[in-house]
């Protein structure tokens, strides 16, 4: 549930294939780098909050393919990012709104077994960013107050 006066935001890497005659055109997210202190971590986690305070948006990422536009199935998406104090943080669903933005890494073809992700290929690097309002809003609530210059 997200703190009184701020709304859950969505981020999305990609929009929804346009169905028309010409070639779909889509929207990708720009290939970055892959940001500090990735963790080669194989564990699939859907809550990273670990009990701290902050703000729990929701985040929307479609993976599509460059060519077709088509939603490609199957397609792990790695995020890591901050917490709230300014601490390393791991996910894959419910978080704390970190900051600015999120570190993310895509993988396709590999298998989820036992909560651990196996095999497949990096098939995008980059990172997702929040609307400046968002984070304005955001940084004026405890526990970002205490932790913002």
């Amino acid at each position: 549930m997200a703190a009184p006066g701020l709304a859950a935001t969505q981020a999305t890497a990609a929009t929804e294939h346009q169905a028309a005659a010409r070639p779909a055109a889509c929207v990708l997210t720009p290939e970055q780098t892959e940001g500090p202190y990735y963790l080669d971590l194989e564990t699939v986690r859907r809550n990273i909050t670990e009990g701290k305070a902050g703000v729990p948006p929701t985040l929307r990422v479609t993976m599509v393919d460059a060519a077709t536009c088509a939603p490609l199935p199957q397609t792990a998406v790695d995020i890591w990012h901050c917490d709230a104090l300014g601490r390393l943080l791991r996910l894959c669903r419910r978080w704390f709104h970190p900051g600015h933005h999120l570190y993310v890494k895509t993988h396709g073809g590999g298998t989820v077994s036992n909560g651990t992700y196996h095999g497949g290929h990096v098939s995008h690097r980059g990172q997702l960013y929040f609307p400046e309002a968002y984070n304005t809003r955001s940084t004026a609530l405890s526990p970002y107050r205490a932790a913002t210059p």
